[in-house]
C-alpha cells in the first residue's frame, strides 16, 4: 500500500467534473479521480477545517463508528472494477478487531480527512490509474498523457511546483 495525501480538489471548467487529487507522499505519482459535487463539499470542508451547526452524512457516519466503541483507522482505494471505476475500503478498530467497510474512493477519503487517518492507494491501481506528473518544464510520456487526457484542464490549471 502506498500512503497519498490530498493536493487537489477542483472543478474542470469543460466538463463540470469535480476532481480529486491524490499524490503519493515519496514520489511523483498522483490518482486522479472524477467525484460528485456532494462529495467534493464534503472533502473541502475537512480539508479547511470547517465546522457546520448541523452534521453531514460522514459526520453521522464517524459518530457511529465512535459511538460502538471504533475508530476510523485509514482509508484504502485497493481496486479497479471492470468497468475502470475505483473501489474503496474504510478500516474501522473496533474491539480489538479491524472490519473492513466496503465504499466509494471519495466517501473512504472524506471519512479518514474526518478522523485524520491515513490514505492509501494498492500499488496496483496506483499503476494502472495514476500519472507521473513531474515540473511544469518536463515532457510527459504519451501513456501519461493519455491517463491525463479527462483531467488536462484541471491539471493544467494547477500549479504543479507548489504540489
Amino acid at each position: 500500500m502506498i500512503e497519498v495525501k490530498v493536493r487537489g480538489l477542483g472543478k474542470c471548467l469543460s466538463t463540470h467534473w469535480w476532481l480529486l487529487m491524490l499524490k503519493e507522499e515519496r514520489n511523483s505519482r498522483y490518482l486522479l479521480i472524477i467525484i460528485s459535487s456532494a462529495d467534493a463539499h464534503a472533502i473541502a470542508l475537512r480539508l479547511t477545517k470547517t465546522r457546520l451547526q448541523r452534521p453531514l452524512t460522514h459526520d453521522l457516519m464517524q459518530s457511529l463508528i465512535e459511538t460502538l466503541g471504533g475508530k476510523v483507522s485509514c482509508a484504502c482505494i485497493d481496486h479497479v472494477l471492470s468497468d475502470s471505476r475505483l473501489y474503496a475500503q474504510v478500516v474501522v478498530v473496533m474491539r480489538g478487531r479491524r472490519l473492513y467497510v466496503d465504499c466509494r474512493p471519495s466517501d473512504a477519503v472524506a471519512l479518514a480527512l474526518q478522523a485524520s487517518a491515513p490514505i492509501y492507494v494498492e500499488e496496483a491501481v496506483m499503476a494502472e490509474k495514476g500519472t507521473v506528473l513531474q515540473d511544469q518544464h518536463e515532457r510527459v510520456s504519451p501513456e501519461e498523457k493519455e491517463k491525463l487526457a479527462p483531467f488536462a484542464e484541471f491539471v493544467n490549471g494547477l500549479d504543479l511546483d507548489g504540489l
